[in-house]
């Protein structure tokens, strides 16, 4: 029971590792100026380690101390997420530029162009914008291969975890106590994706220095504390791996588990009779080409990895960039699109697996009925995903970049308003000017003083700004919200909770019906291929697909520095139509998977009883 309980803390905070890396992954972005497409690798990365480790762990596993090598594992884990923090302490701390000072309108006295038109001013002149400082160390690729190999490494520890952890236990509980154990362990970590992203959301809300001067969570140059959560991380699994690395490779165990362990002895002892030579070995590949063969001819097979590998694409990129996709979609703090995410879409998921293995368990469906099933449920999934094409905040406007400069009718982020100011090239503190227009700063609001309310929450409104016609020629800090995203994305939630209940419920039945079709000796080379598949084809690239999308989206990029640049605004329509269509592929190569395979075997009766598969 103990050993139960220290297997399910590892696994808990291995999964809380891997969905915390999601929920801060786009303060790690902005922290390093690393484009979304690079920092999709970080998470990638550890489904490589987890792949790579895990094939020749389960084989050489039986032959060491299983405590021992998981306690190693941990221990692997643990310098993994050094090399997680790393980046924070060796790189110089970003800049916490006071706005008052630096974000300004700079007035010069230079003569006003008598021309209404900026293009024509000259190079000498102040429209050519003062750049802001490069920091070598925040842009180079260091600290994103820093946290690629941190998430190999974790990876690669974890990988001890399911297959050394289930074996140990398989080792010392009768065969009928086994599943007990087995499902509290898998029902206690699946909730370590929601407290990695409970955790995200905290880390979120403390700048990433833990002294933030003048700047709030809902500025865009807050910056979370991305790094304290691999902390806690590493000291929760340092505390625990004390006490368990320290165990036998052997308990005491019952008599009848005792009579057990003594007919597999015997069987593993006549298996060694027989010395391991080059032809046995040669034979060995032979025979596993052909079980591997044998077992892609089954046309159901097939049906079950491709269908894996379309939903690994979809969650790996969901779950990677989802919270991004809605902070910037509605307008939200990062903390509350991972509470959204971490706290409503996660349990939705987990109770469609859940609910999907309870149905058929039921209902005892035939594999006819099972694919019935799983095309209608991906098919209302589908559906329900393809209406968030419609919800979303219209592109924000934001004067130079979305919408011109009042009296100008082309898009151009320097005007007559501004002209003299010299605002910094890149520079982003969005302010929401008395015309409800966001301007990118207060100096390109042209804003030339400001006013700051003493208490712990200081309002900082910007004055005599130039750009914003009207009376009150004032702005605040923020971009201007809209009514109309509020009521949006509440139905936006719903809608995609049904989808993700939907598709989830299809999980299960899909399992099963791969160990249906399987003769008992390839079940385990079938469940290993669709793992091995999923991951090589889906967890793998799906964060990569995801992430060129959002590049893609950018619209605004802050000062280039060292060949890299920071996007800070997106085209929201864009980024909808682009990442709920790669969404929507997804979910519908899911269901089409399994009509092909219906309409197969509509065609193919003969093959296949009526039997239940449960």
């Amino acid at each position: 029971n103990m050993f139960l309980f220290f297997l399910t803390c590892f696994q808990l905070i291995n999964l809380l590792t891997l969905t915390y890396t999601d929920s801060v992954l786009n303060y790690i972005t902005k922290r390093f100026k690393i484009p979304n497409t690079m920092a999709s690798f970080i998470p990638s990365s550890y489904q490589v380690g987890n792949m790579v480790v895990i094939i020749p762990l389960s084989y050489f596993g039986s032959k060491w101390n299983r405590p021992r090598a998981i306690g190693i594992g941990v221990m692997i884990m643990v310098i993994g997420l050094g090399f997680c923090i790393l980046p924070h302490f060796i790189l110089p701390s970003p800049s916490t530029v006071n706005a008052n000072a630096t974000n300004l309108c700079l007035l010069r006295h230079w003569e006003t162009p008598k021309t209404g038109h900026v293009a024509v001013h000259r190079a000498t002149d102040l429209t050519t914008p003062r750049n802001l400082p490069c920091n070598k160390h925040g842009t180079v690729h260091n600290p994103a291969l820093l946290l690629i190999l941190g998430h190999l490494l974790i990876g690669g520890g974890a990988a001890t975890l399911w297959p050394l952890g289930v074996a140990y236990i398989d080792d010392h509980v009768v065969i009928q106590k086994i599943p007990v154990y087995i499902g509290i362990f898998v029902a206690t970590t699946l909730m370590g994706p929601v407290f990695g992203f409970l955790l995200g959301s905290l880390s979120s809300a403390i700048y990433v220095t833990t002294k933030a001067d003048q700047l709030r969570p809902n500025n865009p140059a807050w910056i979370g504390a991305w790094w304290l959560g691999y902390i806690v991380a590493a000291l929760l699994l340092i505390v625990l791996l004390f006490p368990f690395y320290f165990y036998p490779r052997y308990l005491p165990v019952s008599p009848q588990k005792e009579a057990e362990l003594a007919e597999i002895a015997a069987l593993e002892e006549r298996r060694h009779m027989y010395p391991l030579t080059v032809a046995m070995l040669l034979e060995l590949f032979q025979y596993i080409t052909c079980a591997i063969r044998r077992t892609l001819s089954t046309p159901l097979v097939v049906t079950a990895i491709t269908s894996y590998v379309a939903m690994a694409n979809l969650l790996a990129g969901v779950s990677t960039f989802g919270s991004t996709y809605v902070q910037r979609m509605f307008n939200l703090l990062r903390s509350t699109s991972d509470m959204l995410i971490g706290w409503f879409c996660v349990p939705l998921g987990i109770l469609g697996t859940f609910l999907g293995g309870y149905i058929m368990k039921k209902y005892n469906f035939d594999i006819r009925q099972t694919l019935l099933f799983t095309i209608i449920f991906s098919g209302v999934g589908a559906i329900f995903l393809a209406t968030l094409f419609g919800l979303g905040c219209k592109v924000q406007q934001v004067a130079g970049i979305t919408v011109p400069y009042s009296g100008l009718d082309n898009l151009n982020k320097t005007s007559l308003c501004n002209y003299n100011c010299a605002c910094p090239k890149g520079e982003f503190s969005l302010v929401c000017g008395a015309d409800s227009m966001t301007y990118i700063s207060p100096c390109y609001a042209g804003c030339t003083s400001m006013n700051q309310t003493s208490g712990f929450k200081k309002k900082i409104t910007y004055q005599n700004c130039s750009c914003i016609k009207g009376k009150s020629q004032t702005a605040v800090t923020g971009s201007c919200s809209t009514s109309q995203c509020n009521g949006l994305l509440a139905l936006f939630m719903i809608l995609v909770g049904i989808g993700i209940l939907s598709l989830c419920l299809c999980q299960a039945p899909v399992y099963v019906v791969l160990l249906r079709v399987l003769e008992t000796g390839d079940k385990s080379l079938g469940i290993g291929l669709m793992a091995f598949s999923s991951r090589l084809l889906g967890y793998i690239p799906g964060p990569i697909w995801f992430g060129l999308i959002l590049d893609r989206s950018c619209i605004y990029k802050g000062p280039l520095c060292q060949g890299k640049a920071l996007c800070y605004l997106y085209n929201t329509f864009g980024l909808r139509m682009s990442y709920i269509g790669l969404s929507l592929a997804c979910s519908v190569v899911y269901m089409l998977v399994f009509v092909v395979t219906f309409v197969w075997m509509e065609s193919h009766t003969e093959k296949y009883e009526k039997d239940p598969i449960v």
